[in-house]
C-alpha cells in the first residue's frame, strides 16, 4: 500500500475524519504564507470550525 492509500481506505469514518483534518491541515501550512493576514484569518476560522464539526482536537 502506498501513502495515499490511507486516504482511499480508512479504518472507520472517525478514521477518515483524522485524516481528512490532517489533509487540510497540511494544505493550509503550505498555503497561508502566501496569502494575506485577512485570508490567514478566514482559513483558520473555517478550519477551526471544521475541526469542531468534526469534533477533532486542533494539532497545531
Amino acid at each position: 500500500m502506498n501513502s495515499w492509500s490511507k486516504y482511499l481506505y480508512p479504518a472507520s469514518s472517525e478514521g477518515m475524519n483524522i485524516l481528512y483534518a490532517e489533509l487540510l491541515q497540511q494544505m493550509f501550512d503550505d498555503t497561508l504564507p502566501t496569502l494575506e493576514e485577512s485570508h490567514q484569518i478566514a482559513i483558520k476560522t473555517m478550519l477551526a470550525f471544521i475541526l469542531q464539526e468534526l469534533q477533532i482536537s486542533a494539532t497545531r
